[in-house]
């Protein structure tokens, strides 16, 4: 596997098809490359309604794969609740911390 040198970051979000060579890449840019370690959420497994007999492993598990190959954690955190996400909002909306409520799937 030759690096692409256009890659300037790596991403890792829910992927159905996460594999040991998505893996592999995505240690060896962040760690070869100096790429930059960008995750989604860490969100240990999806919300499944209640009763159900399976655990679908959710995109925390990706990025604690990647996260323990390359030996740090990841630049960024963009899904919520993480703080950058709201900083980022709030800058371009100008939206009033105190009166502003996020929802989400949990």
């Amino acid at each position: 596997m030759a690096p692409d040198p256009d890659v300037k970051a790596v991403v890792v979000g829910f992927d159905p098809f996460f594999s040991y060579m998505k893996m592999m890449k995505a240690a060896s840019y962040i760690t070869k490359q100096g790429c930059p370690f960008v995750a989604t959420n860490l969100d240990p497994a999806l919300p499944l309604k209640e009763g159900c007999q399976i655990l679908v492993p959710g995109t925390g598990s990706f990025v604690m794969a990647v996260r323990h190959s390359v030996q740090r954690d990841p630049d960024i955190i963009l899904g919520k609740p993480c703080k950058p996400m709201f900083d980022a909002i709030q800058q371009v909306t100008k939206l009033d911390p105190g009166r502003t409520l996020m929802v989400g799937d949990r």
